[in-house]
């Protein structure tokens, strides 16, 4: 009888549930009950990422090597308006104000660099392949390449991760498809994000650590030692460059580079900037005449 009254109590309450839960459901019919949005597709196409990466070559791509100078018997006039010592900014783009710490409190500092020659040994790359970001801590530098670690909707998922006062940092950029320089960089460590920045200001301030020149229009002038790409590995060479750019630097701008070893003592001119100007390498000084 014990077991029987005990079965009947237990079907009792089931049935008192029943009808709550009736009474609950019949309240919520006229209750607004809040809908999760769905996720938006990623409407990216391969168009887009085609239309990104030579957006991004361009920034690098509209590049001129110098021309030499021809002697000829015809002696136009010179005015020297820029004698630069370009010892005093070797260099010096590696060490901007964008930097985060580690743990330890060292301070790892963000700036942009480019190498000399293409990757995994080609003769020819697009500029934008030796496009470099750049870590500079206490004695040491960390290269990686920008086109390693680009995200771009469905198509690519890029990052690298290094080692900083035994931590891990990893870095990725996220593409802007409207505009390149928008891209944002970021940078996670162990306790989340320590630097989040648009390329296109990470550029400007990169071409900033260096000298200012006027001439056909605003330059910026930048010299250090070359960047030589062995295999997955980087190394800074003995050899410098200059690098001339147009400022502000953007996907429509020019630069210039010139190898110091090659024409140390001559005048060379560049079509880009125009043959009145007249450039000169030396003894670490550069000389800007006009004719």
């Amino acid at each position: 009888m014990k077991a029987i009254f005990i079965l009947l109590s237990f079907i009792s309450s089931l049935y008192s549930i029943s009808n709550d839960l009736k009474i609950d459901l019949k309240n919520f019919k006229d209750t607004d009950i809040p809908i999760p949005t769905p996720m938006k597709a990623d409407e990216t196409t391969s168009k887009d990422v085609n239309e990104f990466f030579s957006s991004l070559d361009k920034i690098w791509g509209s590049f001129e090597d110098p021309k030499e100078k021809i002697i000829s018997k015809s002696i136009e006039p010179e005015t020297q308006i820029y004698n630069l010592d370009l010892n005093s900014i070797l260099d010096r783009y590696l060490y901007t104000p964008i930097k985060f710490k580690t743990s330890r409190d060292t301070d790892v500092i963000l700036s942009i660099s480019k190498a000399d020659n293409c990757p995994n040994g080609k003769s020819n790359c697009n500029e934008s392949d030796k496009f470099l970001l750049t870590l500079t801590y206490a004695n040491s530098t960390i290269f990686v390449p920008i086109k390693e670690i680009i995200n771009l909707g469905i198509f690519m998922h890029g990052s690298k991760t290094v080692i900083i006062d035994n931590e891990s940092y990893t870095l990725k950029i996220y593409g802007n498809i409207s505009d390149v320089n928008k891209s944002k960089i970021e940078i996670r460590g162990p306790g989340g994000i320590v630097l989040s920045k648009e390329l296109g200001e990470v550029l400007n301030i990169f071409s900033s650590f260096g000298y200012k020149v006027t001439l056909s229009k605003e330059y910026r002038i930048v010299y250090g030692r070359k960047i030589i790409w062995d295999l997955s590995n980087f190394r800074f060479s003995n050899q410098r460059k200059v690098f001339i750019f147009e400022y502000p630097i953007n996907q429509d701008s020019d630069y210039y580079g010139v190898d110091e070893s090659k024409y140390n003592g001559k005048s060379f001119y560049f079509e880009g900037i125009g043959k009145n100007y007249l450039f000169k390498l030396s003894n670490g000084y550069l000389i800007i005449s006009r004719k």
